[in-house]
């Protein structure tokens, strides 16, 4: 039996009742109804009818449509909205991630972007989330500061144990994640880095924990160096703003021949162009195939006659 509304309703009860019952708006209507919400309605609205599966279905379309907006980062972002409601949309999300032939190792990275720090913080340690996915609690975690981290192990009781924390969390990481974690927050690689050599000297099990990290991730790291290296060269020599401003055949030249001649010969190129590329120094898919296709033909090479002399 449907949920019935027997007089005249307020405006977004209105709009409630046919979510629950599963009678949807167009997309225009429903982003017009939803950002002339307050924060406060908003969130009102969210956790008075989080128990109905309609409602929350829909809703997580919706903000999955809506997710890239301002409006909607903002509202999600509050101290208020519900962290249980904002995991369940993550995986959903996450389902219409794969669905859109994505790759899986990147949407956590992705997802965590559209909250604020201080919400990832309070999502980390309201829902427990090292618990829960330890992929989706290093995305949140890449993005806090140094005193954001040290706020999380002070709420969770880890603050005595923040190098066997870190030891343990990359341990059950995916490979694939520890270049995307640690490229998005450079000072939180130097940060957990500095506190790893600091704490190795301590005990033989620390000392035998630092090796072991350094050999797994050994190619990773020397990735993230190199990569950190070409992104601070390319923020400081050149205006990535005024770049992207312009088409690619009137960009400055010499920002693409620097990343050419830093990665020539590196058998690790290609990683490392989809990583710049991921974290915009290289602007667009055009500027990443140009890169590539120079690096890897040297027919191509030759011909457009790269020279040696542009450093970055």
């Amino acid at each position: 039996m449907e949920y019935q509304s027997i007089e005249k309703k307020p405006k977004e009860e209105e709009f409630t009742i046919e979510l629950i019952n599963a009678h949807l708006h167009g997309v225009n209507s429903t982003r017009s109804f939803l950002t002339n919400l307050t924060a406060e309605k908003f969130i009102d609205l969210i956790e008075k009818n989080q128990t109905f599966p309609s409602f929350q279905q829909w809703m997580n379309y919706y903000l999955w449509l809506f997710r890239n907006e301002e409006e909607f980062q903002q509202i999600i972002s509050e101290p208020k909205f519900p962290t249980k409601f904002l995991v369940q949309f993550i995986y959903y999300s996450l389902g219409k991630w794969i669905s859109g032939d994505n790759e899986p190792d990147e949407f956590f990275m992705e997802i965590a972007t559209l909250f604020s720090p201080e919400k990832c913080l309070q999502i980390l340690i309201d829902e427990n989330i090292v618990e829960l996915d330890v992929n989706l609690a290093l995305a949140f975690i890449s993005n806090l500061d140094e005193a954001g981290i040290n706020i999380y192990f002070d709420r969770t009781g880890n603050r005595n144990d923040e190098t066997n924390f870190f030891y343990d969390l990359f341990s059950e990481l995916e490979d694939s994640m520890i270049k995307s974690f640690f490229i998005k927050n450079p000072e939180l690689y130097t940060y957990i880095l500095q506190m790893f050599k600091r704490e190795k000297d301590k005990s033989e099990i620390h000392q035998k924990k630092f090796e072991n990290f350094v050999e797994k991730f050994k190619v990773d790291l020397e990735i993230i160096d190199l990569t950190l290296d070409i992104k601070e060269k390319v923020l400081q020599k050149f205006d990535l703003e005024k770049e992207k401003s312009v088409p690619c055949s009137q960009r400055n030249l010499s920002r693409l021949v620097g990343i050419i001649n830093a990665l020539k010969g590196n058998k690790n190129a290609s990683d490392i162009v989809q990583i710049l590329y991921r974290q915009k120094t290289i602007i667009d898919r055009e500027e990443k195939e140009l890169i590539r296709s120079i690096l890897t033909d040297e027919y191509m090479r030759n011909m457009i006659n790269i020279s040696e002399n542009v450093k970055l």
